[in-house]
């Protein structure tokens, strides 16, 4: 059979390598900046649900004196009997 035989070829006696590096450098400003949308973030999240319980609370106000002449029980017959004879 005719085999061939694989010669490695020898390496160079000097190999030039480059690295490739990041600095990264973070003033204060960028920090600070950094906390302020983190605390930006947090105040939204506290706040949707804050405004959510009070726009349900003036709803439910505004129901109660829609009907206030009936009272709380007349605007859950009211709102029960528009659903049924939908």
């Amino acid at each position: 059979m005719n085999e061939k035989k694989h010669v490695m070829k020898p390496l160079p006696m000097h190999i030039e390598t480059r690295a490739k590096s990041r600095i990264e450098i973070e003033s204060a400003d960028s920090v600070d900046a950094k906390q302020e949308v983190a605390k930006g973030t947090v105040w939204a999240v506290v706040a949707a649900p804050v405004l959510i319980g009070l726009l349900i609370a003036a709803c439910v106000v505004g129901g109660l004196l829609l009907f206030a002449s009936d009272g709380p029980v007349a605007l859950v017959q009211k709102w029960v009997s528009a659903i049924v004879d939908m």
